[in-house]
């Protein structure tokens, strides 16, 4: 479209102005580089296309890892824990500094009033135009600052991404709450059953060194074999110190985690264990997810509500080139008494515009933008370098899942085998075949073989939590063009 020629004909260098203002505002948004670059990413170590799609996610996804008992520790964590506590306060900070903000694009009314009483003794002559008075006045003042280039507008944004940033603050701790609270869980369980299986090896070890002993008094057996029967019996007794400490330590930060006391937290930390923590964990996640989903991660929705809150503030910063209009209105009335005369009560009113425009600030106001500008490519870069450490986490975490999940599947068919060989032990025991000692021998086997699947077990629970929280609290129980292509499906075999 043709400029006006006629209006900067009629208003001179003030077309000029306002032009240049009005491309000034029309900046155009910076590109998302992370988004766009999630959306080229893969998950490498997620299931081909062809495996079966499993596990559907849960909500209260944590219930599967620890059922009641669990559910009920993350159900006082994310009411009591401080560390959410302190994060939600920031998010009261930025709600009101959003309104504080926001007001700023409206006019503001004040009411104002004012006495005055003035009087000399002096004669006439001697007060020198300076009569006795006495005043008194009140008044309504409005003032407004014209937003006519967005400035306003713009650090309201500012300001709003500052609550979506401090708010995706307090979704990220409690996802970190509820990740640490399973872990440490599942750290105290595991301990516990490890003490479990530690006290049965020791009690097939204290037997075993009882049996040698019988056998140095009848001369089978030397007094080497018993020194070695005890001290691997010690060796037993010291790995249980470390499970305590473990305990223990887990216990305590239970404790801190949920802000519970200990007679609230040990009822349902001592209850039993799902069933399903005796069990491999299920599949990976379902194939097909998109690196899309990564975008819901707390961190990664603060680090874009920073790169957004960023922009608005460079738009902020370019605005100081540019003239400010503002106007103020003041209406009242007044009662006004002169040298002992009364005058009648009068109205007084009074309107101003005004503008301010930076003529000559020696580089300030330009240094300003580009300090903003410098700001904005460090958000950006922070934003773009947060999804990359998201697919991070997700990879290593699919690959440790998946590592951590073989491994305890290896292990529970070594464990069917140890139980089956300490089963076919007691039958030939009962037959004659072995002593007491080749007994007990094997069902040691099978203790250990017990403490290590335990340990596998432990392990594949760990890596699944640490799956969910890195995928921001679960996955898609199938992919989204799988859902709506069912869905569409649905809907015509429905349809008459």
């Amino acid at each position: 479209m043709p400029p006006n020629t006629d209006f900067q004909h009629r208003h001179g260098p003030w077309a000029l102005v306002i032009a240049l203002a009005l491309a000034g505002c029309a900046q155009p948004e910076r590109p998302d580089e992370a988004a766009r670059w999630l959306g080229q990413a893969r998950f490498e170590q997620a299931p081909p296309a062809s495996a079966p799609a499993t596990n559907p996610a849960s909500e209260r996804w944590w219930l599967h890892v620890g059922g009641e008992p669990l559910d009920h520790l993350v159900t006082l964590g994310l009411q009591r824990n401080l560390d959410v506590g302190v994060a939600w306060t920031r998010v009261l900070e930025a709600r009101a500094g959003a309104v504080a903000q926001g007001s700023a694009q409206w006019p503001t009314l004040s009411l104002e009033g004012a006495g005055v009483n003035r009087r000399s003794g002096l004669p006439e002559p001697v007060k020198q135009g300076r009569p006795d008075t006495r005043a008194w006045q009140a008044s309504l003042n409005l003032g407004w600052e014209l937003d006519l280039f967005g400035r306003n507008r713009m650090a309201t944004q500012a300001a709003q991404q500052d609550v979506l940033r401090s708010e995706a603050g307090v979704a990220g701790a409690r996802l970190m709450l509820i990740g640490d609270i399973c872990s440490q869980y599942l750290l105290h369980q595991g301990a516990l059953q490890r003490l479990r299986t530690m006290a049965q090896l020791i009690d097939h070890q204290s037997a075993i060194v009882r049996a040698v002993a019988h056998r140095v008094r009848e001369g089978e057996a030397t007094a080497i074999d018993l020194a070695t029967a005890q001290a691997r019996l010690d060796e037993l007794q010291a790995q249980r110190e470390p499970l305590h400490t473990l305990r223990v330590l887990t216990r305590a930060r239970l404790l801190t985690l949920t802000a519970a006391s200990p007679t609230e937290l040990d009822p349902w930390l001592n209850a039993p264990g799902p069933q399903a923590q005796r069990h491999t964990p299920p599949d990976l996640m379902p194939p097909g997810q998109p690196p899309e989903l990564l975008a819901r991660r707390p961190d990664l929705i603060a680090a874009r509500a920073a790169w957004l809150a960023e922009q608005a503030r460079l738009a902020v910063a370019r605005t100081d080139l540019l003239p400010r209009f503002f106007i103020s209105l003041v209406t009242g009335r007044q009662d006004l008494r002169l040298n002992g005369m009364d005058l009648s009560p009068v109205s007084f009113h009074e309107s101003a515009l005004a503008f301010a425009m930076p003529l000559f600030t020696a580089g300030r106001v330009q240094a300003g933008i580009d300090m903003q500008d410098a700001a904005l490519q460090r958000a950006a870069l922070q934003y773009e370098q947060a999804a990359r450490q998201a697919l991070e986490d997700v990879e290593s975490a699919l690959a440790d899942a998946r590592q951590s999940r073989a491994q305890a599947e290896h292990l529970a068919r070594a464990l069917a085998a140890r139980e089956q060989a300490a089963a076919r032990g007691d039958r030939l025991l009962a037959e004659g075949q072995i002593g007491q000692i080749d007994r007990l021998a094997l069902a040691q086997a099978q203790r250990a073989a017990e403490l290590q699947h335990t340990d596998a077990l432990e392990r594949a629970w760990l890596a699944r939590v640490r799956l969910h929280s890195a995928l921001g609290g679960g996955w898609q129980s199938a992919p989204q063009h799988q859902i709506e292509t069912q869905m569409e499906a649905r809907s015509t075999e429905t349809q008459p």
